[in-house]
């Protein structure tokens, strides 16, 4: 398949042979696609959710200034010694491709891999964000630097990644995310620092606040899981000045590094 003129090998064999994924780790993502527009609000940019967002839309996405991914990421932590080859995004069609083993014309297998991503040309990108479980996972070289998915972009030339550490909690990284391009778009803040004021804001917000800004209702009108719901509604009910994201593991995992 070719996207802008360049040609991608997707051969499911490929991937096979480096990543040991399991289709019970693609759950859905109940809160990604409010995330996504409600940023694209701020960005005035388009968006791809579902079927639409394939792994063509990045394999081609060099003319964008900024990319933001709301999906799952993954890290073989058993075989760390190939991280460029084990780190890796999934997109539309990822779980057709586990279930028959078959890429899709449009979509390939849906996962590209940190090695897929160092070949890319991404030097006019200024920041990619990454949204998702265990995508700053990497190891560390001293002669290298990162690799993995950060050392992945790095290569590909872009300017930052904002990454994640550990499994991150759906909701709160909408709000978190939200709040990190009204920093970096409307107050034009450097994506360092619009990252440690969303954080600040994160653990300081109140259930009045979340209300005020219209968080529950749209979020309550997905269809959401009975369990989902239920801890959304819990949340709601909650007295108006507590804070329910003050601890550090909805906002810790998230950090910037200056690649280029």
């Amino acid at each position: 398949k070719q996207f802008n003129g360049k040609t991608f090998n997707k051969k499911a064999s490929d991937l096979k042979r480096f990543v040991n994924l399991k289709e019970e780790d693609l759950h859905q993502l109940p809160f990604s696609k409010i995330e996504v527009q409600r940023i694209a609000k701020h960005c005035d940019s388009p968006y791809y959710s579902g079927k639409e967002a394939h792994k063509g839309l990045l394999l081609s996405g060099n003319h964008y200034k900024n990319i933001h991914i709301a999906t799952h990421g993954y890290f073989d932590l058993s075989d760390e010694s190939n991280t460029i080859y084990s780190s890796c995004l999934m997109f539309a069609g990822a779980k057709n491709w586990m279930q028959t083993g078959k890429s899709h014309e449009l979509y390939g297998n849906g996962i590209i891999t940190a090695d897929e991503i160092s070949r890319l040309d991404f030097s006019s990108i200024e920041l990619v964000v990454l949204s998702a479980c265990f995508s700053g996972m990497h190891d560390v070289y001293v002669s290298t630097g990162f690799r993995g998915l950060i050392g992945a972009f790095s290569a590909a030339g872009v300017g930052y990644v904002i990454s994640h550490l550990w499994r991150a909690d759906d909701f709160s990284t909408a709000i978190l995310m939200e709040e990190f391009y009204y920093q970096y778009i409307q107050r034009q803040q450097s994506p360092p620092v619009a990252l440690r004021l969303a954080k600040q804001y994160l653990a300081q917000v109140t259930i009045k606040e979340l209300k005020e800004r219209g968080w529950f209702q749209p979020m309550l009108q997905l269809g959401l899981e009975q369990d989902i719901r239920k801890q959304l509604e819990a949340l709601e009910g909650s007295h108006e000045r507590s804070k329910p994201f003050k601890s550090e593991v909805y906002w810790g995992g998230f950090s910037c590094y200056r690649c280029n």
